[in-house]
Protein backbone atom coordinates (compact mmCIF):
# COMPACT_ATOMS: atom_id res chain seq x y z
CA UNK A 1 0.00 0.00 0.00
CA UNK A 2 1.27 3.37 -0.59
CA UNK A 3 2.69 5.42 2.57
CA UNK A 4 3.89 8.23 3.74
CA UNK A 5 7.35 7.40 4.99
CA UNK A 6 7.71 6.65 8.25
CA UNK A 7 9.15 7.57 11.45
CA UNK A 8 12.58 9.23 12.01
CA UNK A 9 15.37 10.43 14.17
CA UNK A 10 16.82 13.26 14.48
CA UNK A 11 20.55 13.11 15.88
CA UNK A 12 22.52 15.78 17.56
CA UNK A 13 25.97 16.11 17.99
CA UNK A 14 27.92 18.69 19.88
CA UNK A 15 30.63 20.41 17.82
CA UNK A 16 34.19 21.26 19.09
CA UNK A 17 32.27 25.33 19.67
CA UNK A 18 29.41 23.44 22.32
CA UNK A 19 26.60 24.07 20.19
CA UNK A 20 24.25 21.88 18.97
CA UNK A 21 23.38 21.49 15.33
CA UNK A 22 20.35 19.01 14.42
CA UNK A 23 20.61 16.96 11.31
CA UNK A 24 17.71 14.76 10.08
CA UNK A 25 18.73 11.24 9.57
CA UNK A 26 17.00 8.37 7.52
CA UNK A 27 13.08 8.06 8.29
CA UNK A 28 11.09 4.64 6.89
CA UNK A 29 10.73 1.68 6.06
CA UNK A 30 13.53 -0.22 4.41
CA UNK A 31 13.58 -3.71 3.78
CA UNK A 32 15.38 -7.30 5.56
CA UNK A 33 16.03 -9.82 3.14
CA UNK A 34 17.32 -9.21 -0.04
CA UNK A 35 19.24 -5.63 -0.80
CA UNK A 36 18.16 -3.37 -3.16
CA UNK A 37 20.11 -1.38 -5.61
CA UNK A 38 20.49 1.98 -5.35
CA UNK A 39 23.34 3.82 -6.95
CA UNK A 40 24.32 7.22 -6.00
CA UNK A 41 26.39 9.25 -8.63
CA UNK A 42 29.45 9.97 -7.59
CA UNK A 43 29.73 13.77 -6.43
CA UNK A 44 32.68 15.77 -6.15
CA UNK A 45 32.18 16.06 -2.70
CA UNK A 46 34.76 13.87 0.17
CA UNK A 47 32.28 13.29 2.19
CA UNK A 48 32.01 9.63 3.40
CA UNK A 49 28.32 9.16 4.29
CA UNK A 50 26.93 5.53 3.58
CA UNK A 51 23.90 5.13 1.20
CA UNK A 52 21.04 3.98 3.03
CA UNK A 53 20.08 0.48 2.39
CA UNK A 54 17.17 -0.92 0.61
CA UNK A 55 15.93 -4.68 1.19
CA UNK A 56 13.45 -6.87 1.08
CA UNK A 57 10.51 -6.62 3.54
CA UNK A 58 8.42 -9.54 5.46
CA UNK A 59 4.71 -9.80 5.40
CA UNK A 60 2.67 -11.61 7.32
CA UNK A 61 -1.26 -11.72 6.96
CA UNK A 62 -3.10 -11.26 9.72
CA UNK A 63 -6.43 -11.35 8.54
CA UNK A 64 -7.84 -12.06 4.82
CA UNK A 65 -10.74 -9.85 5.07
CA UNK A 66 -14.28 -10.22 3.99
CA UNK A 67 -15.34 -11.02 0.43
CA UNK A 68 -15.14 -10.02 -2.67
CA UNK A 69 -11.27 -10.54 -2.38
CA UNK A 70 -8.63 -9.57 -4.87
CA UNK A 71 -4.79 -9.42 -5.75
CA UNK A 72 -3.61 -5.56 -5.54
CA UNK A 73 -1.60 -4.51 -7.59
CA UNK A 74 -0.20 -1.54 -8.84
CA UNK A 75 -0.61 -0.62 -12.66
CA UNK A 76 0.26 2.85 -13.88
CA UNK A 77 0.74 3.31 -17.64
CA UNK A 78 4.06 4.96 -19.53
CA UNK A 79 3.22 8.79 -19.03
CA UNK A 80 1.38 9.03 -15.98
CA UNK A 81 2.94 11.99 -14.49
CA UNK A 82 1.74 13.37 -10.60
CA UNK A 83 2.64 16.53 -9.03
CA UNK A 84 3.46 15.92 -4.96
CA UNK A 85 3.91 17.96 -1.73
CA UNK A 86 5.06 16.85 1.35
CA UNK A 87 5.30 18.37 4.25
CA UNK A 88 7.27 17.77 7.59
CA UNK A 89 6.60 19.47 10.85
CA UNK A 90 8.32 18.47 14.07
CA UNK A 91 9.07 19.41 17.69
CA UNK A 92 11.68 18.56 19.67
CA UNK A 93 12.63 18.45 23.38
CA UNK A 94 15.92 17.42 25.13
CA UNK A 95 18.08 17.04 28.12
CA UNK A 96 21.91 17.15 28.59
CA UNK A 97 23.81 15.48 31.06
CA UNK A 98 19.88 15.01 32.35
CA UNK A 99 19.44 18.88 32.61
CA UNK A 100 16.40 19.61 30.18
CA UNK A 101 17.20 22.13 27.36
CA UNK A 102 14.38 24.71 26.34
CA UNK A 103 12.30 23.62 23.87
CA UNK A 104 13.73 23.56 19.91
CA UNK A 105 11.13 25.05 18.25
CA UNK A 106 12.00 23.80 14.27
CA UNK A 107 10.19 25.36 11.15
CA UNK A 108 8.40 22.87 9.06
CA UNK A 109 9.37 21.69 5.68
CA UNK A 110 7.70 21.74 2.57
CA UNK A 111 8.87 19.35 -1.06
CA UNK A 112 7.16 19.62 -4.21
CA UNK A 113 8.18 16.21 -5.94
CA UNK A 114 7.32 15.70 -9.95
CA UNK A 115 7.44 11.88 -11.12
CA UNK A 116 6.42 10.67 -14.44
CA UNK A 117 6.49 6.99 -15.07
CA UNK A 118 8.96 6.41 -18.50
CA UNK A 119 8.13 2.50 -18.92
CA UNK A 120 5.83 -0.34 -17.49
CA UNK A 121 7.71 -3.78 -18.17
CA UNK A 122 5.29 -6.94 -18.91
CA UNK A 123 6.21 -8.18 -15.39
CA UNK A 124 4.78 -5.03 -14.03
CA UNK A 125 7.85 -3.25 -13.00
CA UNK A 126 7.57 0.63 -12.90
CA UNK A 127 9.64 2.78 -14.19
CA UNK A 128 10.15 6.29 -12.97
CA UNK A 129 12.14 9.59 -12.86
CA UNK A 130 11.58 12.49 -10.73
CA UNK A 131 13.13 15.62 -9.48
CA UNK A 132 12.59 17.87 -6.59
CA UNK A 133 11.35 20.74 -7.74
CA UNK A 134 10.92 22.78 -4.83
CA UNK A 135 11.87 22.83 -1.28
CA UNK A 136 11.11 25.38 1.47
CA UNK A 137 11.19 26.19 4.94
CA UNK A 138 7.71 26.71 6.35
CA UNK A 139 7.76 29.81 8.85
CA UNK A 140 6.34 29.52 12.40
CA UNK A 141 5.74 32.50 14.79
CA UNK A 142 7.47 30.52 17.33
CA UNK A 143 10.64 29.59 15.59
CA UNK A 144 13.34 32.22 15.76
CA UNK A 145 13.97 34.14 12.09
CA UNK A 146 17.39 33.06 12.28
CA UNK A 147 17.04 29.62 12.16
CA UNK A 148 14.38 29.75 9.64
CA UNK A 149 17.24 31.57 7.57
CA UNK A 150 20.15 28.98 8.09
CA UNK A 151 17.57 26.17 6.92
CA UNK A 152 16.71 28.14 3.90
CA UNK A 153 20.12 28.74 2.95
CA UNK A 154 20.56 25.14 3.25
CA UNK A 155 17.77 23.12 1.75
CA UNK A 156 17.43 25.51 -0.88
CA UNK A 157 20.50 23.89 -2.88
CA UNK A 158 18.21 20.43 -2.93
CA UNK A 159 16.02 22.31 -5.39
CA UNK A 160 16.47 20.42 -8.71
CA UNK A 161 17.96 17.40 -7.58
CA UNK A 162 16.54 14.97 -9.76
CA UNK A 163 16.51 10.87 -10.14
CA UNK A 164 14.88 7.72 -11.42
CA UNK A 165 13.54 4.81 -9.81
CA UNK A 166 12.29 1.19 -10.37
CA UNK A 167 9.32 -0.60 -8.31
CA UNK A 168 7.66 -3.85 -9.11
CA UNK A 169 3.93 -4.02 -9.05
CA UNK A 170 3.29 -4.66 -5.40
CA UNK A 171 5.19 -2.03 -4.37
CA UNK A 172 8.73 -2.76 -3.98
CA UNK A 173 11.19 -0.59 -4.41
CA UNK A 174 14.42 -2.15 -6.61
CA UNK A 175 16.18 0.99 -7.26
CA UNK A 176 16.78 4.27 -6.45
CA UNK A 177 19.37 6.27 -8.34
CA UNK A 178 20.29 10.09 -7.50
CA UNK A 179 22.03 12.77 -9.40
CA UNK A 180 24.29 13.98 -6.54
CA UNK A 181 26.46 16.05 -8.91
CA UNK A 182 24.83 19.60 -8.00
CA UNK A 183 25.13 19.13 -4.59
CA UNK A 184 27.42 21.29 -3.40
CA UNK A 185 27.35 21.03 0.67
CA UNK A 186 28.10 17.26 2.29
CA UNK A 187 26.40 18.14 5.20
CA UNK A 188 23.04 17.92 3.66
CA UNK A 189 23.26 14.22 2.16
CA UNK A 190 21.65 12.85 5.26
CA UNK A 191 18.48 15.32 4.64
CA UNK A 192 18.40 13.91 0.64
CA UNK A 193 18.80 10.70 1.67
CA UNK A 194 15.50 11.19 4.26
CA UNK A 195 13.86 12.65 1.30
CA UNK A 196 15.13 9.97 -1.02
CA UNK A 197 14.02 7.27 1.19
CA UNK A 198 10.97 8.62 1.62
CA UNK A 199 9.83 8.88 -2.03
CA UNK A 200 11.39 5.42 -2.04
CA UNK A 201 8.54 4.44 0.49
CA UNK A 202 5.63 6.04 -1.19
CA UNK A 203 4.53 2.21 -2.65
CA UNK A 204 4.47 0.43 0.85
CA UNK A 205 4.58 -3.14 0.19
CA UNK A 206 0.97 -4.98 -1.06
CA UNK A 207 0.32 -9.03 -0.22
CA UNK A 208 0.76 -11.48 -2.33
CA UNK A 209 -2.37 -12.98 -1.48
CA UNK A 210 -5.95 -11.77 -2.30
CA UNK A 211 -7.45 -9.45 0.28
CA UNK A 212 -10.67 -7.67 0.82
CA UNK A 213 -11.95 -5.12 2.96
CA UNK A 214 -10.91 -5.64 6.75
CA UNK A 215 -7.98 -7.45 5.55
CA UNK A 216 -4.33 -6.66 8.04
CA UNK A 217 -1.43 -7.66 7.48
CA UNK A 218 2.12 -7.04 9.23
CA UNK A 219 5.00 -5.46 7.10
CA UNK A 220 8.64 -5.90 9.10
CA UNK A 221 11.38 -3.65 7.55
CA UNK A 222 14.90 -2.64 8.44
CA UNK A 223 16.11 1.25 8.18
CA UNK A 224 19.71 1.30 7.90
CA UNK A 225 21.05 5.15 7.56
CA UNK A 226 24.38 6.48 8.43
CA UNK A 227 25.46 3.09 10.31
CA UNK A 228 21.82 3.41 12.52
CA UNK A 229 20.12 0.23 12.17
CA UNK A 230 16.20 0.20 13.36
CA UNK A 231 13.60 -2.59 12.90
CA UNK A 232 10.63 -0.97 11.89
CA UNK A 233 7.24 -3.27 12.43
CA UNK A 234 3.91 -1.50 10.35
CA UNK A 235 0.49 -3.33 10.64
CA UNK A 236 -1.37 -2.77 8.21
CA UNK A 237 -5.83 -2.73 7.74
CA UNK A 238 -7.48 -2.07 4.47
CA UNK A 239 -10.34 0.24 5.46
CA UNK A 240 -11.82 0.40 1.25
CA UNK A 241 -11.21 -0.16 -2.31
CA UNK A 242 -13.53 1.51 -4.58
CA UNK A 243 -13.09 1.91 -8.21
CA UNK A 244 -9.22 1.59 -7.74
CA UNK A 245 -8.67 3.56 -4.92
CA UNK A 246 -7.83 2.22 -1.73
CA UNK A 247 -7.67 3.38 1.92
CA UNK A 248 -5.59 1.63 4.81
CA UNK A 249 -4.79 2.29 8.14
CA UNK A 250 -1.33 1.70 9.45
CA UNK A 251 -0.11 1.50 13.21
CA UNK A 252 3.61 1.28 13.63
CA UNK A 253 6.77 0.05 16.19
CA UNK A 254 10.45 1.10 15.75
CA UNK A 255 13.28 -0.56 17.86
CA UNK A 256 17.39 0.62 17.15
CA UNK A 257 20.04 -1.29 18.12
CA UNK A 258 21.61 -0.15 21.10
CA UNK A 259 25.66 1.10 20.85
CA UNK A 260 25.53 1.78 17.70
CA UNK A 261 27.89 4.78 16.24
CA UNK A 262 26.23 7.49 13.82
CA UNK A 263 27.83 8.40 11.27
CA UNK A 264 27.45 12.27 10.13
CA UNK A 265 29.05 14.30 7.37
CA UNK A 266 30.25 17.40 9.10
CA UNK A 267 31.16 15.42 12.34
CA UNK A 268 35.16 17.00 13.44
CA UNK A 269 37.61 15.28 13.35
CA UNK A 270 37.75 12.86 16.49
CA UNK A 271 34.08 13.19 17.63
CA UNK A 272 32.00 10.31 17.96
CA UNK A 273 28.37 10.28 18.61
CA UNK A 274 26.67 6.70 19.80
CA UNK A 275 22.77 5.65 20.02
CA UNK A 276 22.09 4.07 23.36
CA UNK A 277 18.23 3.68 22.45
CA UNK A 278 15.81 4.31 19.89
CA UNK A 279 12.02 3.73 20.14
CA UNK A 280 8.81 4.93 18.24
CA UNK A 281 5.46 4.40 17.55
CA UNK A 282 2.55 6.11 15.34
CA UNK A 283 -0.70 5.53 13.20
CA UNK A 284 -1.24 7.18 9.93
CA UNK A 285 -3.71 6.93 7.26
CA UNK A 286 -3.22 6.90 3.50
CA UNK A 287 -5.24 6.52 0.48
CA UNK A 288 -3.93 5.77 -3.16
CA UNK A 289 -4.65 4.61 -6.35
CA UNK A 290 -3.58 1.59 -8.25
CA UNK A 291 -3.22 3.25 -11.55
CA UNK A 292 -1.11 5.77 -10.19
CA UNK A 293 2.89 6.14 -8.50
CA UNK A 294 2.28 8.56 -5.38
CA UNK A 295 -0.39 8.41 -3.05
CA UNK A 296 -3.08 10.47 -3.71
CA UNK A 297 -2.97 11.58 0.45
CA UNK A 298 -1.66 10.37 3.26
CA UNK A 299 -1.07 11.35 6.35
CA UNK A 300 1.75 9.80 9.86
CA UNK A 301 2.13 11.15 13.28
CA UNK A 302 5.32 9.52 14.63
CA UNK A 303 6.54 10.02 18.49
CA UNK A 304 10.08 8.71 19.39
CA UNK A 305 12.66 8.49 21.72
CA UNK A 306 16.47 8.82 21.29
CA UNK A 307 18.92 8.51 23.76
CA UNK A 308 22.57 8.86 22.94
CA UNK A 309 26.12 9.72 24.12
CA UNK A 310 28.50 12.66 22.26
CA UNK A 311 32.34 12.78 22.90
CA UNK A 312 33.35 16.02 21.01
CA UNK A 313 37.14 14.57 20.57
CA UNK A 314 38.38 10.89 21.85
CA UNK A 315 40.00 12.03 25.02
CA UNK A 316 36.96 14.04 25.74
CA UNK A 317 34.26 12.84 28.86
CA UNK A 318 30.90 11.21 27.43
CA UNK A 319 27.70 13.59 27.45
CA UNK A 320 24.68 11.84 27.50
CA UNK A 321 21.89 13.22 25.74
CA UNK A 322 18.07 12.30 25.48
CA UNK A 323 15.60 13.52 23.07
CA UNK A 324 11.81 13.28 22.13
CA UNK A 325 10.38 13.78 19.01
CA UNK A 326 7.02 14.56 17.76
CA UNK A 327 6.82 14.80 14.09
CA UNK A 328 3.91 15.31 11.32
CA UNK A 329 4.47 14.07 7.75
CA UNK A 330 1.70 14.66 5.19
CA UNK A 331 1.68 13.86 1.36
CA UNK A 332 -0.81 15.01 -1.31
CA UNK A 333 -0.64 14.39 -5.18
CA UNK A 334 -2.25 15.46 -8.53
Amino acid sequence: MKKLVIGGIACVLVNVTGSINTIAVSQETPRPEEKIEQRQTPDKTKDTAKPFTLAKPTIKILQYGSEPKQKLRLKPVAGTEQKSTMTLDMNMSMSVKGRQVPNIKLPGTLVNIDTKVTKVEPNGDVYYEFVYSDIEVTKKAEVQPELVKAMESKIKQLKGIKGEGIIDERGNTKKIDIDLTQLKDPTLKPMLEQLSNSLSQMSSSIPNEAVGVGAQWLVTNQITSNGINITQLETYELISIENGVATTKVTLEQQGKPNQEINLPGLPKGAKVTLKSYSGSGEGESQFGLGRLMPIKSVVNMNSNVQMSAKPRADAKETMMNQKIIMKMSIESK
